[in-house]
């Protein structure tokens, strides 16, 4: 792979890789517990960032693409990236592999993907008026 591809990509895979040794902790439980849905409520915000993240760097990669197929793939890319986080942690002790895990995950994706999009659009109207 070229240098530019690590210059672009370092930033969400660097997410990715604290998303997995995150994941790979045997035994966690979280602090405190308000509700019963505070398990999804983290994994959203936790995936936030990649969806973010893998936004940015598609669209500085691929600006010849529509951002509509930006979102796509950087759905698909966070989604799937989400649900093989499950099924690692189905393997580690101490923790499960919850499919609603999985689609928080993904909704953390997406939410990240349009806050990309709307900062980016809010930056691009401020430089240019």
């Amino acid at each position: 792979m070229n240098r530019n591809f690590w210059q672009t990509y370092w930033p969400p895979l660097a997410w990715a890789a604290v998303l997995f040794i995150q994941s790979s902790i045997p035994h966690v439980r979280a602090p405190l517990k308000l509700t019963q849905w505070d398990d999804k409520w983290i994994h959203a915000v936790i995936y936030f960032p990649l969806g973010f993240l893998l936004m940015r760097s598609l669209q500085q990669s691929q600006a010849q693409r529509s951002t509509t197929v930006l979102l796509l793939i950087t759905f698909l890319l966070g989604a799937t990236y989400g649900i093989s986080d499950e099924l690692h942690q189905y393997f580690v002790p101490g923790r499960y592999s919850d499919w609603r895990d999985a689609v928080a995950d993904a909704i953390g994706v997406a939410l990240g993907s349009v806050g990309y999009l709307k900062c980016h659009h809010r930056q691009r109207n401020r430089l240019n008026p």
